[in-house]
């Protein structure tokens, strides 16, 4: 029982920052009705313990980007739950940054995530 391959698609729409005006603005510049998911597949999956290294291509705002990043894995009963995170560049998927008052948001993205596979 392990994970073959990841493949994740997730609405643009979906996302939320905790700020209604910078998720808007970020809905604009990631041109969410052109390019509306965000899509995400594995190409190798190193378990090692509890810990998952993932590598995959990554396709945002019509740009692929290949990323790795670390996930945590647990069973409990017949589920896996998968959890992690990592950071992409807004400028490297050529979203241009949103300014508020001026100043520009950072440009890096910090993606959580959290999964259940049954």
């Amino acid at each position: 029982r392990e994970l073959q391959q990841v493949k994740v698609s997730v609405p643009v729409r979906s996302f939320d920052s905790g700020n209604r005006a910078r998720d808007r603005d970020m809905l604009e510049v990631t041109e969410a009705d052109q390019y509306p998911e965000v899509i995400f597949v594995s190409t190798d999956l190193e378990e090692q313990n509890s810990v998952i290294t993932v590598s995959g291509l990554l396709t945002f705002h019509g740009v692929t980007r290949e990323i790795r990043f670390k996930a945590h894995q647990q069973w409990q009963s017949d589920s896996l739950f998968v959890e992690g995170s990592f950071v992409i560049s807004l400028e490297e998927f050529k979203i241009q940054r949103p300014a508020i008052l001026t100043m520009k948001v950072k440009d890096d993205l910090q993606v959580r995530f959290s999964m259940v596979y049954q």
